[in-house]
């Protein structure tokens, strides 16, 4: 149990902001608890604390309480009413009264001495203060995310008339002071260790001010009533209670417009427009009484002896007491706002209301008033969803976060040639990737795009620019990807580097024997493929003049790395082979197959229809496959084949078509959208891969998500996708024959042999779950780190 020490600092006694009396709590050096390294050390910060009104004051409260009855030491970091700091059974106030800068100047020096000896610092309120300071007292934050504060002190201020969800979606503020209060929240949750919302929607609302994945953790709130509090009998009127501040958004004023015959409104909060709704003229035959601020366990007591709380509000988080109405058994009605409909079911457990105008808001009432049974059906739906909405299950997930943030995630550069996108929307396969990045990294990504340095939500990204010819943007990444890498390095301290091929990894290696050795990072270097196969089967001829010094730097870069990453057997025996003698990882690279899996494939096609995907490289060996494409539209009639891509070789595989006669059968597309691949997909049969050399060969599973068998060659990656005839055919590679015989054998095959292929192929995905291995890949990785 925490100390009583601080209790003998007098009321309204100044101390000074190191205040021994508090230290002892959090210090190291205190004497052994009694529950061992289980007993956690929280420091809570939090703008308002009982007898303030509010959610946020509310769950900082029970928390507390909670934390404390389990034998946890918990201080508690607010502002209060007076005129000087106070610090009384173990709750620190600074004065309200105080000029801004000064009260976060001290708030925050607070923080940074007495935080060194808490295992973390949660704060649901005086975010920047919170992280500034556990920032210099080095130890995690978690920042709790409950409303959007520039978007109040845009209302307040009458700095914008929109809505929530209109001035989320607006972006960018265009007055400058609520720019410069949107780019400190933003930096502020970037700075955290990590985010928590007590929504989903809050989460997704987060997500869209940092610009993408931010790993925000979605821990609902919890509360604690009193084991005795329960709903009274239904009586011959309707009893309809606010809680809450008296602001505008929340549009207390309809709620007393909505009154009728035999209805009683109780009000009970302060704020702003206290005035104004005590002015606001009474409809008759009903009572309305505006209470104030009460205590606690009062305004516990009247909500559950109220038929229903009731909200009307432009916009809300999760409202902390409609979860505290449910526990107590009384049913709510609300538009549906912001979190409100992830836990109030229309007819369960309250009404939804299409709008808060006054006279929907009325029939709502008189529902309620008149149907005795609709009233008692929906307190017992409350009761029995309330029973879910315990504080253990909130403190629960609190401790599971501070476990997580107490294991580092390390710093992590990803350096690889592939295209940085400017923002990442919901639903991007790419999306993913970033997620599973952030969950188990701190990561920075450098590739190419639009060229500078931003944030993709908590991910650092730098990107250079995509030249062409194409030679010459590889020259400019290769020379100076590096340098940027060695520089985040150096200003970020990375703990490691993963290279996505041999030849970054050539350049990391180089740079980063400049770091000094105590700040230089692991290097990872990614074996994706056959490495030699980048200066021979594609581009230009030109490149086939480097081979020699390239195959020479990427075996030394290979040699010198820490640890390697391979994507199955035969990438791990070109490692060996190139003397490479250290720990191998083997891994699934990203997969991005969310939008292949979303709806259910077309049954094979009753057209014999065949598709390629890939570069129109040398390496593809789509060559190959128009050679065998003669026997096949002379052996099958009508058989068609689709060629989605381009490449150094589009011009001449266009003529070998035509060459060869049957150009009428062959479509090529160039490059296509990814809903465009799916299109071809579900009319094909059959996909070709007949490559000379290949990684991984994500097309396959792409394939396969689509219920499509696949034809590739016995190289690379290919033979680890494509395990057993059940999901298709391998051949030689370079074999022409053999390609065209296995290409016949699927485009004449029969409908249950079709249906057979379309069951096996999409249950090979479901099986490999390639979002699942990648997640796992990466947590592997960030041991290297640690």
């Amino acid at each position: 149990m925490v100390s009583d020490t601080t209790g003998a600092i007098a009321q309204g006694a100044r101390p000074r902001l190191g205040c021994a009396a508090v230290a002892p709590w959090l210090s190291r050096d205190r004497p052994p608890d009694p529950r061992g390294e289980n007993s956690l050390r929280l420091l809570i910060v939090t703008g308002i604390y009982p007898p303030d009104i509010g959610g946020p004051a509310t769950h900082a409260s029970d928390l507390r309480a909670e934390l404390l009855g389990n034998g946890h030491r918990v201080i508690v970091a607010t502002l209060g009413d007076g005129l000087a700091v106070t610090a009384r059974e173990g709750v620190v106030r600074f004065p309200r009264s105080w000029p801004v800068p000064v009260r976060m100047a001290a708030v925050t020096a607070w923080i940074a001495k007495h935080g060194r000896g808490a295992d973390a610092i949660y704060a649901t309120g005086l975010h920047t203060e919170a992280v500034i300071g556990a920032r210099l007292a080095g130890v995690p934050s978690i920042v709790k995310i409950v409303g959007d504060s520039v978007w109040e002190r845009g209302r307040r201020l009458g700095l914008t008339q929109a809505d929530f969800d209109a001035f989320q979606s607006a972006g960018r503020p265009t007055d400058v002071r609520l720019r410069a209060l949107a780019w400190l929240r933003d930096r502020t949750l970037r700075a955290s260790t990590a985010v928590t919302t007590p929504s989903r929607y809050l989460a997704e609302v987060v997500e869209s001010w940092l610009g993408g994945p931010s790993d925000v953790r979605v821990i609902a709130n919890g509360v604690r009533v009193p084991p005795e509090l329960s709903a009274l009998p239904a009586g011959e009127g309707l009893r309809v209670i606010y809680v809450g501040r008296l602001v505008q958004h929340k549009r207390v004023d309809r709620l007393i417009a909505a009154m009728t015959d035999g209805m009683t409104l109780d009000i009970i909060g302060t704020g702003p427009h206290e005035d104004e709704l005590r002015a606001l003229p009474k409809p008759a035959r009903s009572t309305v009484a505006l209470h104030g601020d009460l205590p606690h366990p009062e305004v516990l007591a009247r909500i559950g002896a109220a038929d229903v709380l009731a909200l009307a509000s432009d916009y809300e988080g999760l409202p902390h007491v409609v979860i505290e109405a449910l526990a107590a058994g009384t049913p709510v009605v609300s538009p549906p706002v912001g979190g409100v409909p992830e836990i109030i079911t229309d007819g369960s457990n309250g009404l939804i209301l299409r709008d808060t105008e006054p006279e929907t808001i009325r029939r709502a009432f008189v529902r309620m008033r008149d149907d005795h049974e609709l009233r008692g059906s929906l307190a017992e739906g409350a009761r029995a969803s309330g029973s879910s909405w315990r504080i253990d299950r909130t403190v629960a997930g609190i401790l599971t976060l501070v476990d997580d943030v107490g294991r580092e995630r390390p710093r992590v550069a990803f350096l690889g040639k592939t295209h940085v996108p400017k923002r990442l929307r919901v639903g991007d396969d790419m999306r993913e990737r970033y997620e599973i990045l952030v969950r188990h990294t701190r990561p920075v990504v450098v590739g190419v795009g639009a060229v500078g340095t931003r944030w993709l939500g908590r991910t650092r990204v730098a990107a250079l620019p995509e030249l062409r010819p194409p030679a010459l943007g590889g020259a400019l990444f290769y020379a100076v990807g590096p340098l940027v890498g060695a520089a985040f390095a150096l200003i970020r301290k990375i703990d490691v580097i993963v290279c996505q091929s041999p030849y970054e990894g050539i350049g990391a290696i180089g740079v980063t024997r400049l770091v000094p050795r105590a700040r230089r990072p692991a290097i990872v270097v990614e074996v994706h493929g056959d490495w030699r196969t980048a200066t021979r089967l594609y581009g230009s001829s030109a490149r086939r003049l480097v081979s020699p010094v390239a195959d020479v730097l990427a075996m030394w870069a290979i040699q010198r790395a820490d640890s390697i990453r391979v994507i199955g057997e035969f990438t791990e025996g070109l490692v060996r082979s190139a003397g490479y003698t250290g720990p191998v990882d083997t891994y699934t690279a990203f997969g991005g197959l969310r939008a292949f899996l979303e709806s259910p494939p077309a049954p094979l096609p009753d057209a014999p229809a065949a598709l390629f995907v890939g570069a129109l490289e040398p390496s593809k060996s789509v060559d190959v496959l128009l050679e065998a494409w003669r026997t096949v539209v002379s052996t099958v009639p009508g058989a068609r084949l689709t060629i989605i891509g381009e490449g150094s070789h589009g011009s001449a595989l266009r003529r070998q078509a035509e060459l060869a006669g049957f150009a009428s059968a062959v479509r090529f597309l160039g490059s296509c959208s990814r809903s465009q691949v799916i299109k071809e997909l579900d009319r094909t049969r059959v996909l070709a891969l007949p490559s000379r050399s290949e990684g991984m060969g994500r097309v396959i599973l792409e394939a396969f998500a689509r219920g499509r068998p696949v034809v590739g060659t016995e190289v690379g990656g290919i033979p680890d996708l494509i395990r057993d005839p059940g999901l298709g055919r391998l051949v030689p590679a370079e074999d022409s024959e053999a390609l065209a015989k296995a290409l016949v054998e699927f485009l004449t095959m029969d409908e249950t042999t079709r249906s057979g292929y379309m069951v096996r192929t999409r249950s090979e995905v479901d099986w490999r779950d390639a979002s699942r291995t990648f997640e796992a890949g990466i947590e592997r990785l960030s041991g290297w780190g640690r």
